[in-house]
């Protein structure tokens, strides 16, 4: 996979200074039908052809870029894609087992970016997930029950080998208004975590913004070390 050198110095710069502070083929993801959607910014076509080629070239193994945040290891981006008909996906670099149990949920605007985006944060206990996104167009659990989100665009975005915390009690913090209005869980199920981010885009389009993934441990001994980051195009 291509990297973008410049873009994962960037990157790996905000994870520090905004602390992002942020696969087997049948997942309990959402249903995969692509959503219809527009960005008034950085937007890319959603026809069937571009998305696929977009999603796949960013669906290669991801590399470790130079210039990690200091005080951490294992960090990894793709490349921003369309997930729309294949995946984006990002996989552990520390294996699948121990489970890793979700600690926390926050959203941050980075308008410093090159381009803005807007970040989610997935912060971990005991061990750095897979993670798989794919823009759907209903949030549907395995209990078949559909789950609302605000916004006119969904990511789904499963993770492999997690699980909420015993309390099934997860807080989502932060804004992420205007690109990213919500987040909510709508899945889980034998070592399946789902998640949908709400996005909102222009209507009566069909485009949609495009999005990256990336992942990092850190090492000054906080409770939550593993960090999954799924960015929006602003």
């Amino acid at each position: 996979m291509r990297r973008h050198t410049a873009t994962a110095i960037a990157i790996a710069a905000l994870a520090l200074a905004a602390g992002c502070t942020n696969t087997p083929s049948a997942t309990p993801s959402g249903t995969a039908t692509p959503s219809t959607a527009t960005s008034p910014s950085a937007v890319a076509s959603a026809s069937p052809s571009t998305a696929a080629s977009a999603s796949a070239a960013a669906s290669a193994s991801p590399s470790t870029p130079p210039g990690m945040p200091s005080g951490t290891v294992n960090y990894s981006v793709t490349d921003w894609a369309i997930p729309s008909g294949d995946p984006l996906e990002l996989g552990s670099s520390l294996g699948q087992f121990p489970s890793a149990t979700l600690d926390a949920v926050e959203i941050g605007k980075h308008p410093e970016g090159a381009p803005a985006y807007t970040r989610v944060s997935f912060r971990f206990r005991d061990a750095l997930p897979s993670c798989r996104l794919l823009y759907v167009g209903e949030l549907r659990g395995t209990n078949d029950q559909v789950v609302t989100v605000p916004g006119n665009a969904k990511l789904s975005v499963v993770f492999h080998t997690a699980a909420s915390p015993a309390s099934g009690s997860v807080a989502i913090t932060g804004d992420g208004k205007p690109t990213v209005p919500g987040v909510v869980k709508y899945d889980e199920f034998e070592g399946y975590l789902g998640y949908g981010i709400g996005i909102q885009v222009a209507s009566n389009t069909d485009q949609v913004r495009l999005v990256r993934c990336g992942h990092l441990q850190y090492t000054d001994g906080r409770s939550a070390p593993y960090v999954v980051f799924v960015d929006v195009q602003s």
